[in-house]
């Protein structure tokens, strides 16, 4: 059955919220966002309707004053510019959506006196596909698709190879039982004579062109498939059994992730220390003299954790916050809360570079009280190394700050009491391992501006702690996001007007071998401002000597590959650019956008594509999200999104990536939180 298409025309009336129904019932989603992603969706925000049609290769917007078509134009997606006015536009219907009354084509009598069913009804949603409606003769009617699967003691459904509609077997139903054994629902909807106000569903495909008719009252039985990128799921055909094997394949693995994670965490259960102190009066000066004012989730996740560490229990939690939110404050509060105990703090980062901005900010919180504070990474000299590892050893060091150099098998500590993990999920396996084993006696803090998978799954199964901070710091503000082609006039204003302004550039172009070629080509676009390079395969003194050169002032633009990525404040850094956007992933631009807007002076990220290419598929949602989530705490939207099939296998091993992708994530922690139940009962 065809539906009917939708013309608008300029100087057309029509309610905004009128046009916002028929675009539904034309099979459109609205997604309720500034930033449309792909064809099929619609955004309404006031009289402003944008909408991308498959015709086209860019939405289309329409501007409406009061209840009338103003104007109607094709929009770039990226900057919101118009690219070319539209008079007319004919809008087809979108995917397949049931009609809410389909036209009767078929009754038939029911045996009256039979557990009160009185007709049975066939209703037709398009060519060949019909809905069973009983009627119980008390105004309640049931309706059910045939493509569900069910016996023929209800009906049969007519096979693709055959023409004509389907037969009911009204012979052999006896009752209304029989029809609810076979695995129909029902529902309360009002008939009037003959005619019904039909139920709506959702239709899920099957290879070979099998539909499922689903109720909306059981959408809870879908869920959304999220696998790997660039992974096609096999499609199965509707009424065989190769998804329930893929299924229980996957719950056989599932059955030992489960006896492992239960395992480590029971140990944890019956592992037992001294609880620590209430705050020694030190504690409060330590923390008043931060210069900035706490947010109340900042108070709140510091309680959580002084409450972790007074109890018997070793603390297992992770906090969770967008870039530049205060993770950094609560971590210094909880070492010192440490130290003072008479305990040893390690704190783990992913690379050198964050290693060293750790121990400037630790050193500067920590000067004013007695703490010994020390880094352990590629950049000390041996015989530093060994010094730090032997004063670890006799307990002279109360702070070390490092790389995974610390889970190395010559590192001991006198007195180890906490480990500080940032971004946990930047680790690898054998390192991961290493800390697994940890867990089990230290207490251990996670610090991770993307939740990972992993950490969130943790938290919803109570097997971890979570302590979350949603709210920004006071006067943030949210960075502006330009994504644009590739355009040397927008690169050479936007590094003007920032260096003029008195801040500093970061400037990301990850490819080490052109990357020095890259620096003399900006120096070239702004002759007067200071510019200076840096990677990871430069030699440690040099890249120290960089990077501290720009973190003093005394250069003004830091040409760079993603070794800025995690963890770097420098509040007078307000401006990125950040070069052949498109290859990087989706947590990975918002770490780096997350680079700037850390002070209360307005901040700038400009994404760009290379000349002539054009963003499509999953880059294509990529860039569009980044560019339609500049909102402080973006990272949790942007963390939804992304859902890192990489963090999310290493649950206990990358074996579970093959099986996150087989089933899709969320299918996968139903099934692992319902192994993890029934062993825990």
């Amino acid at each position: 059955m065809e539906k009917e298409g939708l013309t608008l025309r300029l100087k057309q009336r029509i309610s905004p919220s009128i046009l916002a129904k028929k675009l539904v019932s034309l099979g459109y989603e609205n997604v309720f966002t500034s930033t449309l992603t792909k064809v099929g969706e619609f955004s309404k925000r006031g009289n402003l309707i944008d909408l991308w049609l498959e015709r086209y290769k860019t939405p289309v917007r329409v501007d409406l004053i009061d209840e009338t078509i103003e104007n109607m134009y094709l929009f770039n997606y990226f900057t919101q510019s118009k690219i070319r006015n539209l008079k007319e536009i004919y809008i087809v219907p979108f995917g397949i959506t049931p009609k809410l009354a389909p036209k009767w084509t078929k009754r038939a009598k029911f045996p009256s006196g039979a557990g009160r069913v009185e007709r049975l009804f066939l209703s037709e949603i398009e060519p060949g596909d019909l809905v069973v409606h009983i009627d119980y003769g008390i105004g309640r009617v049931l309706g059910l698709s045939g493509e569900l699967g069910l016996s023929p003691v209800a009906f049969q459904t007519r096979s693709p190879t055959k023409s004509g509609p389907p037969r009911l077997l009204a012979e052999s139903v006896k009752n209304s039982e029989e029809l609810l054994e076979s695995g129909l629902a029902q529902t309360d909807e009002k008939t009037t004579g003959s005619q019904t106000f039909s139920r709506q569903y959702l239709i899920v495909e099957y290879a070979k062109g099998d539909k499922l008719y689903v109720p909306v009252e059981q959408i809870e039985r879908l869920t959304k498939y999220i696998g790997a990128p660039g992974y096609k799921p096999k499609l199965n055909t509707l009424g065989t059994s190769g998804w329930e094997k893929v299924k229980a394949r996957v719950q056989e693995s599932i059955v030992q992730v489960a006896k492992d994670l239960l395992n480590l965490y029971a140990r944890r259960e019956i592992t037992k220390r001294i609880p620590y102190s209430a705050d020694t009066p030190w504690q409060k000066p330590l923390e008043d003299s931060f210069e900035f004012a706490e947010t109340d989730d900042q108070l709140k996740a510091t309680q959580e954790i002084k409450n972790d560490l007074e109890s018997k229990k070793p603390m297992d939690r992770i906090l969770v916050g967008d870039v530049g939110f205060g993770k950094t404050e609560v971590a210094v509060r909880t070492t010192f809360k440490v130290v003072q105990e008479g305990k040893q703090v390690a704190l783990l980062a992913p690379t050198t570079i964050l290693v060293e901005q750790h121990s400037h900010l630790f050193s500067e919180r920590l000067k004013r009280f007695p703490v010994t504070l020390e880094t352990l990474s590629r950049f000390r000299e041996k015989k530093a190394q060994e010094k730090i590892i032997e004063n670890l050893k006799n307990g002279a060091i109360d702070v070390v700050i490092g790389t995974h150099r610390l889970l190395s098998n010559d590192i001991e500590f006198k007195n180890l009491g906490l480990i500080i993990i940032d971004e946990e999920h930047r680790f690898g396996v054998r390192h991961k391992e290493k800390l697994k084993k940890l867990r089990a006696d230290v207490d251990v803090l996670s610090m991770s501006a993307t939740p990972i998978p992993r950490s969130l799954h943790m938290a919803l199964t109570k097997l971890r702690d979570v302590s979350v901070l949603e709210e920004p710091p006071v006067g943030r503000k949210p960075i502006a996001t330009l994504v644009s082609e590739f355009n040397e006039e927008k690169i050479k204003n936007a590094l003007n007007s920032e260096v003029t302004r008195g801040g500093q550039v970061y400037y990301v172009f990850n490819a080490v071998k052109r990357i020095a070629k890259k620096a003399f080509e900006v120096s070239s676009l702004v002759p007067k401002s200071r510019v200076v390079f840096a990677h990871g395969q430069m030699h440690e003194t040099e890249l120290s000597a960089t990077m501290e050169k720009f973190y003093s002032g005394k250069a003004d633009i830091l040409v760079c590959t993603t070794i800025i990525g995690s963890g770097l404040d420098m509040p007078n850094v307000n401006t990125i650019i950040i070069e052949n956007a498109q290859k990087f992933g989706l947590a990975d631009l918002h770490q780096l956008r997350g680079r700037v807007g850390r002070s209360e002076r307005q901040a700038y990220a400009y994404l760009f594509y290379p000349k002539g290419y054009v963003p499509g598929g999953n880059v294509l949602e990529r860039l569009a999200t980044i560019a339609g989530s500049t909102e402080l705490g973006a990272g949790f939207k942007i963390a939804k999104k992304d859902l890192e099939i990489r963090g999310a296998g290493n649950l206990l091993g990358t074996a579970q990536s093959g099986n996150i992708a087989l089933v899709g994530f969320e299918l996968y922690l139903q099934l692992l939180s319902q192994a993890i139940e029934k062993m825990k009962s």
